[in-house]
Order: C-alpha cells, then sequence, then structure tokens
C-alpha cells in the first residue's frame, strides 16, 4: 500500500449521542471517521463503498473528546483495471494515553 497523506478530526460527546446506558451509540463512531476522510473523497471517487468498524475499547460517554485520524492508502488490483482505494481511520480519545476506541475502514472499489 501507498499511504498518501493524513487527515484528522475531533468530535466532543453530547448527551444527544448517548444510548439509553449513556454510551456514544457506535453509529457516530462512523460519522467521526467520515468527517476524517472527507479530504480523501476525490481520492476515493465514485464506485461500491463499504465499511468494517473494529470497536477496540469502551465506547466514551459524554463529555468527552474524540480524535479520528485517517490515512489514504492504494491497494493492489482487484479485478480487471480496478483499483480498491482504501481509507482506515483510527478513533481515540484526545487524551494521551487512553486506549483507541476503534478503527474504521472504508473501501472503495470503482464501479
Amino acid at each position: 500500500m501507498i499511504e498518501t497523506g493524513t487527515a484528522s478530526a475531533r468530535m466532543t460527546v453530547t448527551s444527544v449521542m448517548l444510548d439509553d446506558n449513556g454510551v456514544l451509540m457506535s453509529g457516530h463512531l462512523l460519522v467521526l471517521a467520515e468527517s476524517a476522510g472527507i479530504a480523501f473523497r476525490p481520492y476515493l471517487g465514485p464506485g461500491a463503498s463499504h465499511y468494517v468498524v473494529d470497536v477496540l475499547g469502551p465506547l466514551p460517554v459524554a463529555g468527552a473528546v474524540l480524535l479520528a485520524e485517517s490515512t489514504l492508502a492504494e491497494s493492489t488490483l482487484t479485478s480487471g483495471d480496478a483499483r480498491q482505494v482504501v481509507c482506515d481511520t483510527v478513533i481515540r480519545h484526545e487524551s494521551v494515553g487512553l486506549p483507541i476506541i476503534a478503527v474504521v475502514r472504508h473501501c472503495t472499489v470503482p464501479g
């Protein structure tokens, strides 16, 4: 894979983003990953997209500040001349020393 840069986004967890147990709903992780990866949209291009979300740590509560960092890479040819483009986003607490919360992989295959 060839790395072409990184982009980031921040998000503060609010009470309206929480489920009945008071923790962040996982759908907001995808929104944060999309925000971080928006700089790479021209590289991803048209085509079918899918996301894989791996939650690694406990989902945060209200008041937590999250940082998402995306890295764009280009993989090998898939079929014919189509290239699969991958954008990986690591979501963690902004505070140093706290665990990574999730990794989101956004894959696009031109259609």
